[in-house]
C-alpha cells in the first residue's frame, strides 16, 4: 500500500473518530485493512476499469467506500481508497508509477 493511501485511511480515521469515537474508527479501519489482505486470495473481483486503467479492478466497501486495485499476475496493488463518492475515474488515469507497494 502506497503511501498516498496511508495517508488517506488516516485522514479517514481522524473524520470517524471525530463523529463516532476513536473506538469505532479502529474498527471501521482494521476492517478495511483486513480486507486489503484478503485480496492475495481472489484479487480478480469487483468491477474491471481497464477502461481508466490497465488490470485496475474497483470494489465497493462497506456502504460509503470503493477500493481501487490494480491487479497483475503474481501480485495485487491497492492504489485508491475513496470514501463518500469521491471521483476515482479523474484521479486514476494517471497511472500510478510501478512498482507499486502492496
Amino acid at each position: 500500500m502506497d503511501e498516498a493511501v496511508q495517508t488517506k485511511l488516516a485522514l479517514q480515521w481522524d473524520y470517524i473518530a471525530q463523529h463516532a469515537g476513536a473506538s469505532v474508527a479502529d474498527r471501521y479501519i482494521t476492517s478495511l485493512l483486513d480486507y486489503f489482505r484478503g485480496l492475495a486470495t481472489f484479487p480478480r473481483r469487483g468491477h474491471p476499469r481497464p477502461d481508466i486503467l490497465p488490470g485496475l479492478h474497483v470494489i465497493g466497501f462497506g456502504h460509503s467506500a470503493n477500493i481501487a486495485i490494480v491487479v497483475e499476475p503474481d501480485d495485487v496493488y491497492v492504489v485508491g481508497v475513496y470514501f463518500g463518492g469521491e471521483d476515482y475515474e479523474s484521479t486514476l488515469h494517471e497511472p500510478p508509477a510501478p512498482p507499486y507497494a502492496p
